[in-house]
């Protein structure tokens, strides 16, 4: 492990060594073993194995040839863990169920010594708690701070030293951080602590350079300490002399009294011990292993110097901790690292029964009165403040200011976790692709749909879903599955309630995208569920921006606009993403959207506790769009000419980015491209395309006239569509309309496309769309102003317009025939003779305007195309391919924790929105059913926020959330 990287984490930091050097009799034997972990779990497991063979088939396996073969090794280990291994959380996971292992009657070939041994270090560790308010049995740690060699004075030389030396002994390593250091340093929040590698496993210690320095901690009262005092670590807290342990929970004298006690947030006491905050209800040691019903058990110096500060009346410190491992946090711990909450006196002490009945003593404590430094409550809500946080520990990284990014942000901040977000862009393209939406999220059984009268339910939309999805690759659509059912229950149960407790509010219509195929178990929605935000897309960045940005101004959060990333730095040695580095591009205050300078004025590196990768797909490259293409599907060839629905930066690049330093990608082939393009008349970036977003009644002809089968009707199926289009060859299609549909029909996509509902009136709302027969602004303007439109009195000169169109804009695009045209045209109006018909699109255009919203102000009455005195003037669109979302992406679990190619989670590195396919690496399987892209940016995101802060902050089990929660 590269020494700057044993100071980029807090790993293991509440973990300090002793220190200790075996004796050569010791070292006899821990020399046989590794002390790894990872060693020691493949020796007992081998050890495990042959026992049991021993035990199925003791004719065929001689046991005592298979204990004489791993026995010395046994003990070796044994000897390790109760001379020299540091027990903590993740020492007990590993090896707690492995001295079980060893006890009677599991193994009758086990030899007494190992048996007695296993028994008597697990009874020793669970007394202890391992490592939990451990018994103490000396007043204070300092005697155990010697190390090789003698502490110097702060002038000694920074370089990394290790221990002599010496044949058969397992040595130590301390390396010490360089004096300048932010964190470690003279100057920093970590000053005083080194680390110790030994065997390849980490911990700190206390840096034998400034050992001189330490405060003494066997000191009643405050000890020149302020309640609300904070330190990352127990170790640091120990330097400091609030705490005369590094581990254990009660320093204090059977003489004096107790100096100190640590209140852990999630000790395996804490149903047993109760905290009020001014009063703590303490249990003494040995308290969950006692058994005796009639006595207490034997009395340890920590448990007899309460008993003496009950007597004397002294005052005693109390330190807060996080704790470690899983568990609610108390509501009184601080989020991470100790925190001095000032002296309380030992008042009280009563007998209790635990679990099994056995007695033990519990001590009660009252803070008291008039301290100095801030209320306690004050203490809980602002120590540790985000300006310490953010000295200790490196934020967490995130790679775009997106949605997704701006989500994560913000539950880190809710957890005042550091954090910064890096974007290519400059500010003013906060949100990313989100601001530019309409703002539509897929909700289920929400107010507004009950409020219409519509019913769905969670196994309505997860069969929609799932019909839609198509998963057929057993490898590649294992996560995705899984986070599509985690969506379809957040939409069903927690969307709503997450966006509108930050303000969102929605339209009362409610849209019906994606109407399907045709079948029940084919793709599409069988109910409205399409939310459109009442704001659009501004409103949504809104309301997750805004916090992060008053999170900025209190320190919590970073921006660093103009950065883009070129390599995500992984440590050599775990194998975990541990920062970034990169370009700074020049400043450019191009407006929103407008393609920006890639010149570069400077390069950047910096470290993180967790690096996420929310960049966007590859809508904005249309060679990647093409390179991506599966002809195998979507063929026979590559269309040539798209319209590009999303800005030049949405360029894909941290998914390959990511993919090179060894995150499993998937799905590339799945994208989801509209077939409703219009080349924008006022363009923003490059290629410009905006989107129709029909209802059913215009008439849809391919390139050649033809029109396109059921059920590839407007608004109903855009993949099958596109594969349809595809298929013959050219890469456009043709609409024939007219003004009443245009006028009530026509959408367009984007938030600057629907100024009424973007500025949130009402008076242009009700005006421009349901009492206008024209449509809204934007419609006339691409009407007035769009080369895609065609307008006229007749069929005869509308064919004729759109064979000029085709002749003049198109390169090698067939002429249509005026007959074919004609007849496409009568046989739809002949089916609007009556209120019913055989012809499917007719169908669906009667069905849909059941639907009373759609009926009002959505969907055009029944009427003939030709009938242009009351409906016309007919107007022709040419219908451009338009690029827009990448369904595959970066797998994630449900934790938006990257996947590696073999299955195993990529350490630190995290993905979210649509560089990681919305969730999984493709939770859209091939279809979407719209209102999900935004969804799943938020979904992806607030899993990938809340996985990291229980990573940065050591929360997780009960209470860690992820895309499942």
């Amino acid at each position: 492990m590269a020494d700057d990287t044993l100071f980029h984490s807090d790993v293991d930091d509440d973990i300090a060594s002793d220190n200790e050097q075996p004796t050569n009799a010791e070292a006899d034997l821990a020399s046989v073993w590794d002390s790894s972990l990872e060693q020691g779990r493949l020796q007992i497991s081998q050890l495990i194995v042959k026992f049991r063979k021993a035990s199925l088939f003791p004719d065929r396996t001689d046991p005592q040839e298979v204990l004489d073969r791993y026995t010395g090794s046994v003990r070796a280990f044994l000897y390790y863990l109760e001379h020299t291994a540091t027990i903590t959380p993740t020492v007990k996971a590993e090896v707690g169920e492995h001295l079980k292992i060893f006890q009677p009657p599991n193994h009758p070939y086990v030899p007494r010594d190992i048996r007695d041994k296993a028994v008597e270090l697990f009874d020793r560790f669970e007394a202890e708690n391992w490592g939990e308010n451990e018994p103490e049995e000396s007043e204070d740690d300092d005697a155990s701070l010697a190390v090789t060699g003698a502490p110097t004075a702060p002038s000694a030389p920074a370089a990394p030293t290790a221990a002599p030396q010496q044949p058969g002994v397992v040595t130590a390593e301390i390396r010490v951080p360089p004096r300048n250091h932010r964190i470690w340093g003279i100057n920093g929040i970590m000053y005083g602590i080194a680390r110790q590698v030994r065997n390849g496993r980490v911990t700190s210690i206390v840096d034998p350079r400034y050992a001189i320095a330490k405060r003494p901690a066997n000191v009643i009262g405050h000890n020149n300490l302020t309640p609300g005092a904070w330190w990352p670590t127990q170790l640091s807290a120990h330097f400091h002399g609030a705490h005369g342990h590094n581990v254990r929970g009660i320093s204090g004298s059977a003489d004096e009294g107790t100096f100190s006690i640590v209140i852990s947030g999630r000790s395996t006491y804490s149903d047993m011990d109760q905290d009020t905050g001014t009063e703590v209800w303490y249990s003494a040691d040995n308290s969950r292993r006692s058994t005796s019903r009639t006595s207490l058990p034997a009395e340890s110096l920590g448990t007899r110097s309460l008993r003496r500060s009950l007597a004397n009346g002294r005052p005693v410190r109390v330190i807060r901790s996080a704790g470690h491992g899983a568990g609610a946090r108390h509501h009184w711990a601080p989020a991470v690292g100790c925190r001095y909450d000032g002296l309380y006196m030992v008042i009280e002490v009563r007998d209790c029964r635990n679990t099994n009945g056995g007695l033990y003593a519990q001590f009660r404590l009252r803070r008291e009165q008039n301290q100095p430094g801030p209320s306690l409550a004050t203490l809980r809500d602002t120590v540790p403040s985000p300006q310490q946080l953010a000295e200790y520990k490196p934020p967490v990284i995130i790679i775009g200011a997106g949605l997704a990014g701006l989500v994560a942000a913000y539950e880190l901040a809710q957890r005042k976790v550091p954090t910064l977000i890096l974007d290519q862009e400059s500010p003013a393209n906060l949100g990313g692709q989100a601001f530019w939406s309409l703002g539509g999220l897929f909700c289920v059984d929400s107010a507004e749909q009950r409020r219409l009268g519509i019913r769905d339910s969670r196994e309505l939309a997860l069969r929609d879903w799932l019909g839609s999805a198509q998963f057929d690759r057993e490898r590649d659509d294992f996560w995705p599955r899984q986070w599509a059912e985690a969506f379809v229950d957040f939409a069903a149960g927690g969307m709503e309630a997450y966006v509108k407790a930050r303000g969102l509010g929605f339209l009362f219509n409610v849209g019906w995208a994606e109407r399907g195929a045709g079948s029940a178990e084919g793709h599409g929605n069988s109910v409205p569920r399409f939310h459109l935000t009442w704001g659009t897309g501004p409103e949504v960045v809104r309301i997750f921006a805004e916090p992060v940005r008053e999170a900025e101004r209190e320190g919590i959060v970073e921006f660093k606009f103009r950065h883009v990333v070129d390599e995500v730095i992984v440590d050599d040695v775990t194998g975990r993403a541990i920062g970034v580095r990169g370009r700074v591009l020049e400043a450019d205050e191009s407006p929103r959207g407008v393609k920006t300078s890639r010149t570069s004025v400077g390069k950047f590196e910096i470290m993180g506790a967790a690096v996420l990768v929310s960049s966007g797909g590859i809508g904005g490259d249309v060679e990647k769009v093409k390179a991506a293409w599966p002809v195998d599907r979507l063929g026979p060839k590559v269309p040539k000419n798209f319209v590009v629905g999303v800005p030049a930066h949405v360029d894909g690049r941290m998914i390959d980015i990511a993919q090179g330093v060894g995150a499993s990608v998937i799905n590339r082939d799945r994208m989801w491209h509209y077939t409703e393009g219009l080349k924008n008349w006022d363009p923003i970036w490059p290629g410009h395309g905006i989107r129709v977003l029909p209802a059913p009644s215009s008439l849809w002809l391919d390139a050649t006239g033809n029109r396109l089968p059921p059920f590839l009707f407007p608004g109903c199926d855009t993949l099958a569509t596109l594969k349809h289009i595809c298929a013959t060859g050219y890469d456009y299609t043709w609409f024939i309309t007219d003004q009443s549909i245009v006028a009530r029909e026509f959408a367009l996509s984007g938030s600057e496309q629907n100024p009424d509902v973007t500025n949130k009136s009402i008076w242009q709302l009700l005006t421009q769309r349901i009492l206008s027969s024209k449509g809204t602004v934007p419609v006339q303007n691409f009407i007035k102003h769009g080369e895609d439109f065609i307008v006229s009195d007749n069929l005869e000169d509308l064919v004729r317009g759109m064979n000029e169109f085709a002749a003049t804009k198109l390169d090698g695009a067939p002429q249509l025939d005026l007959a074919k045209v004609q007849a496409a045209v009568d046989a739809r109006d002949g089916q609007f003779d009556n209120t019913y018909s055989k012809d499917a699109q007719a169908m669906l255009i009667h069905s849909a305007r059941t639907y009373w919203p759609d009926r009002r102000s959505r969907i055009a009455p029944p009427h003939k195309l030709l009938d242009t005195k009351k409906h016309g003037p007919l107007i022709a669109v040419h219908m451009n391919l338009l690029t827009r979302k990448t369904l595959g992406g970066i797998e994630t679990n449900l934790q938006s924790n990257v996947m590696r190619p073999d299955g195993t989670p990529f350490p630190g590195l995290y993905a979210a929105g649509e560089a990681a396919g919305f969730g999984g690496g493709g939770v859209h399987g091939y279809n979407s059913l719209e209102g999900t892209f935004l969804g799943g940016c938020i979904f992806s995101g607030r899993a990938a926020g809340r996985a990291m802060a229980d990573e940065v902050l050591g929360t997780g089990g009960d209470d860690a959330e992820g895309a499942g929660s």
